[in-house]
């Protein structure tokens, strides 16, 4: 369930940079949400 809203959050975090221009956005929103769901992939793999 956290993935799916990771991946969610980070949609959510690229549409809303792409459709304000706010490249802030990006970064405030998707870039936690990118480290998480990678961070989640390498606990699930070890």
């Amino acid at each position: 369930a956290a993935l799916f809203f990771l991946i969610c959050v980070t949609i959510a975090g690229i549409y809303g940079a792409y459709t304000t221009g706010k490249i802030k956005l990006f970064y405030v929103q998707s870039i936690p949400a990118i480290l998480a769901t990678i961070i989640i992939f390498i606990n699930y793999i070890f």
